[in-house]
């Protein structure tokens, strides 16, 4: 068994999740953790978030949402909580120091990280760092363009410079590779697939976790893998803090429960647009 790594993405300021997510993995016993980025935005703190991680991570990356704060976008969504956010960071050292390296590097240099020839961490994608979205849709999709989401999936799995890579950014729990690798998903061991979400392709395969589950035999099949969302999880109605346990043999996709209510209570006490707000609430709750 190799070294165990807690991989973790997409915090979004939810100290509650956090916290619960490094209780749990201290519990694992890993020996590493990696923070795939957007460490900040969404949430009601981004500071003892920020924070928390620069103290604890071996790898931390930067996310889109920390390239908006440097260097914002005029294609950017609109984010009052980051505009609410900028002061809270500005009197951090520690966001200084990080907002200093990303301005004099750019956000895509810090956005990417090859460990040990065996890992290759990232946050959106390793042909876009910190922008490109890899989800393959919906069902009603994959008949029409089966074609096309299969070879999307087969080259993005090919910019990877490592055998086993990691990215964030679509908040959803998943597990990538080719086709020929099908016999890593045994139902038998637990492993079952969300039917609406997971694509199977002539080539490819983008595999939804419908609950908590450890894939394994992977030490020789090249993959990627994205461990949901630590802070905001979407789309699947499980509003429950995920995030991955990985030695090189195996992948533990976990889910971590936490104090929901606290975090929203939070939001509900913040100075932002209303509409905003009510719908960064919703999503907490219900996991979408």
């Amino acid at each position: 068994m190799g070294t165990r790594w807690a991989v973790m993405s997409d915090i979004h300021g939810n100290l509650a999740a956090l916290e619960a997510v490094l209780a749990d993995a201290a519990a694992c016993k890993v020996d590493r953790i990696a923070v795939l980025g957007d460490t900040i935005d969404y949430g009601p703190d981004p500071v003892a978030c920020l924070e928390r991680v620069v103290a604890v991570a071996d790898v931390l990356l930067v996310g889109n949402h920390e390239e908006y704060a440097v260097t914002p976008d005029e294609d950017q969504e609109d984010s009052d909580i980051l505009r609410w956010s900028m002061p809270q960071l500005a009197a951090s050292p520690v966001w200084q120091a990080l907002r200093a390296r990303i301005a004099a590097d750019g956000a895509a240099t810090h956005a990417s990280r090859v460990v040990d020839d065996r890992q290759h961490f990232v946050h959106a994608s390793a042909g876009a760092p910190t922008q490109q979205y890899i989800w393959p849709g919906h069902e009603v999709q994959y008949l029409v363009f089966n074609t096309q989401i299969d070879e999307r999936i087969r080259e993005f799995l090919e910019e990877f410079r490592a055998p086993h890579g990691f990215n964030g950014h679509t908040h959803v729990p998943a597990l990538l590779t080719r086709r020929q690798h099908h016999r890593v998903f045994d139902s038998y061991e637990g492993v079952d697939r969300h039917h609406v979400h997971t694509f199977i392709g002539p080539t490819a395969i983008f595999f939804v976790p419908t609950n908590p589950c450890t894939v394994r035999a992977l030490g020789d099949v090249p993959f990627v893998v994205n461990p949901g969302s630590v802070g905001q999880p979407r789309r699947l109605g499980d509003n429950r803090a995920a995030y991955v346990v990985y030695d090189e043999e195996t992948v533990e996709f976990r889910r971590v429960a936490y104090d929901v209510g606290a975090t929203c209570q939070k939001l509900a006490a913040l100075p932002i647009d209303p509409e905003q707000r009510a719908e960064l609430i919703d999503r907490l709750e219900r996991g979408v």
